[in-house]
């Protein structure tokens, strides 16, 4: 197989030449396990594997090939990644794990930055970010000792996006911050939030807005708040041990999370980022709820499986995307179906279809004929371990 890979080393930085190959031709190998569209719908981003290492394809869907990759150096691979916006995106460090199964991984903390050309390829976030101007000391970027999580691409920013921070400490009690990170220079703004729980999952609307936390108090019970102007407002009713946030919805309205509050079986429940009214909108008569259907544009929720041995589907709504949901799981019974996300256009849907038993395959559903392609195929699935990277790779760049 002709090689089409960037391979990113960060000193000296060598970048290879790239070469267009036809999609079916590269792709004749079994492991795959993501696939995410560029905002425009133009391009995909697709994790396989490149002599036994995690590698990112970048492929672009009108001409039908993959048009460039990267791919880390030593002991680090590309771990889950992210479209900051149609050019450029980010992507968390992941290592081997040491003495771990053969697909085991440790993140850094760490965010590397590259354009789909190969350009302007940066370490924007960690240990290893931060670098002097020439002939001073002045830093252009800070290195922290911090794990960071992308929150949002923020869709009227195109050189930031919105992350948290956590700080790496030996102590279980930690906080996340949220800051604006620059993917191009790599630098973050003054901290924009942090919420009053340990261990905070931040939730946004469709236009990065911030609307709600999640997260832990300090006798580890679930909470959850709603951003109000500059401040947070807890719910009043307490989360049940089966509390799981799906997200807000493309209005900015309500905020829909798996919760069994009063009850041991869990439903789905919708807050009121208005009136923090927070109720349950289905609960099914035997089953716990085991996921939610959301549409790909969040503008609802369209349905939800069951977590019965049938992974049955119900639906709540006769939505076009409800309609293409049924009609995909009836061609995959008791398997999950997922439609991960729509094109701007709604010409084209990215579907993952997998199992308990298998991470899946890819593929992309053509609205305007209906016509369902195999993309990828998922091989195994992936363990991330949280380790303090400080200890023994502070060097290895």
């Amino acid at each position: 197989m002709k090689k089409i890979i960037l391979l990113i080393l960060l000193s000296p930085l060598l970048l290879a030449p790239t070469e267009v190959l036809a999609w079916d031709k590269y792709y004749d190998n079994p492991e795959y396990y993501d696939v995410k569209m560029s905002p425009d719908g133009k391009y995909l981003g697709v994790i396989t594997v490149e002599n036994d290492r995690r590698m990112l394809a970048f492929y672009d869907i009108e001409t039908s090939s993959v048009t460039g990759g990267v791919q880390l150096p030593g002991k680090f691979e590309v771990g889950p990644f992210f479209w900051a916006n149609n050019e450029r995106v980010v992507i968390k460090l992941w290592r081997k794990a040491d003495k771990k199964e053969e697909h085991d991984y440790e993140y850094t903390g760490e965010l590397f930055g590259i354009n789909i050309n190969g350009k302007y390829s940066e370490m924007i976030f960690g240990v290893r970010s931060g670098e002097l101007q020439t002939g001073s000391r002045i830093k252009t970027k800070k290195a922290v000792e911090a794990w960071a999580n992308v929150i949002d691409g923020l869709p009227n920013k195109k050189r930031h996006v919105l992350i948290s921070s956590e700080l790496m400490t030996k102590t279980e009690d930690n906080y996340r911050e949220l800051f604006l990170l620059d993917v191009l220079k790599g630098t973050t703004s003054q901290r924009v939030a942090s919420a009053p729980v340990m261990h905070a999952d931040y939730f946004t609307d469709t236009a990065g807005n911030l609307r709600a936390a999640s997260g832990k108090d300090k006798n580890y019970l679930p909470q959850l708040f709603m951003r109000n102007g500059s401040s947070w407002q807890k719910i009043a009713t307490q989360p049940g041990t089966k509390f799981q946030v799906v997200g807000v919805d493309r209005a900015g309205q309500y905020l829909y999370a798996i919760d069994n509050p009063d009850t041991a079986k869990s439903s789905i429940y919708r807050l009121d980022l208005s009136s923090g009214e927070y109720n349950s909108v289905y609960s099914h008569d035997t089953f716990d709820i085991a996921s939610i259907l959301f549409s790909p544009d969040r503008s609802s929720v369209y349905g939800a499986r069951l977590a019965d041995k049938d992974n049955t589907h119900i639906y709540l709504e006769n939505s076009e995307n409800a309609k293409l949901h049924k009609t995909l799981s009836d061609l995959y019974p008791g398997k999950f179906v997922t439609i991960t996300e729509t094109s701007p256009d709604f010409t084209k849907s990215i579907v993952h279809v997998g199992s308990e038993e298998s991470a899946g395959e890819f593929y992309v559903f053509q609205h305007n004929n209906n016509e369902l392609k195999r993309l990828t195929r998922s091989k195994e699935k992936y363990t991330t371990l949280w380790k303090n990277p400080m200890e023994d790779t502070r060097n290895e760049f």
